[in-house]
């Protein structure tokens, strides 16, 4: 038995991994290239076997990894147009003997972490009061544009939206992370730039021309 614990023992020495535990790169947004390090002062080598994303498919195998000094080795992947978990497995000789290691990142929409569902129900209720609020402010605007009677305070107000869902859009962009809610607000935002901006600045300056005429005829 003793023999049998021991054996085990020397084995486990001889794998020798690079690294005991499964690591985390971290997170990294979607579409862009990042690097794939690792440390090993001790390695003439390192190579990456595979990178497989969440889909269990492989993107690539068999690709060395570039010996940038002090022990520290990289590889830039840029394969990432999936979200989700993405795992990678490679080789190396640590001092010597070959021995294998295993990271994995994650990618997100913004790069940052899934925010939690209380989260994500905030944004969508802002969104949809933000979307309700921007098409009544709308077609007060063309009832008022309609009987000459915007002022400066109706096309404030309208102005005053339209800036708000920009800052929605950039709070979105860095906190939620939705490709979906991203979307919709932008296209609030190309909306908004015809109905509260070039509608109500239009309706104040043809109402501050044509209404004096038309109460002094």
């Amino acid at each position: 038995m003793k023999k049998i614990i021991l054996i085990l023992i020397i084995a486990l020495f001889l794998i020798n991994p690079i690294y005991a535990s499964i690591e985390s790169l971290g997170i990294f947004p979607e579409g862009e290239c990042m690097n794939i390090s690792q440390t090993c002062a001790s390695c003439s080598y390192v190579n990456i076997s595979s990178i497989s994303n969440n889909e269990n498919s492989t993107l690539i195998s068999n690709v060395e990894m570039v010996d940038f000094g002090s022990g520290e080795w990289r590889y830039n992947f840029c394969a990432t147009n999936q979200t989700g978990r993405y795992d990678v497995r490679g080789i190396g000789d640590v001092n010597g003997i070959v021995s294998s290691f295993a990271l994995y990142f994650n990618i997100t929409h913004n790069g940052r972490e899934n925010p939690s569902g209380i989260i994500i129900v905030i944004f969508s209720i802002f969104f949809l009061g933000l979307l309700f609020f921007a098409i009544f402010s709308f077609l007060k605007m063309l009832g008022l544009w309609k009987d000459l009677d915007v002022d400066i305070l109706d096309a404030s107000t309208a102005l005053g939206v339209y800036f708000v869902i920009f800052a929605f859009y950039y709070l979105v962009k860095l906190y939620m992370g939705d490709a979906l809610i991203e979307d919709l607000v932008l296209l609030m935002i190309k909306v908004g730039a015809v109905t509260h901006v070039f509608v109500p600045l239009t309706a104040f300056l043809t109402s501050m021309i044509f209404n004096p005429m038309r109460k002094k005829r």
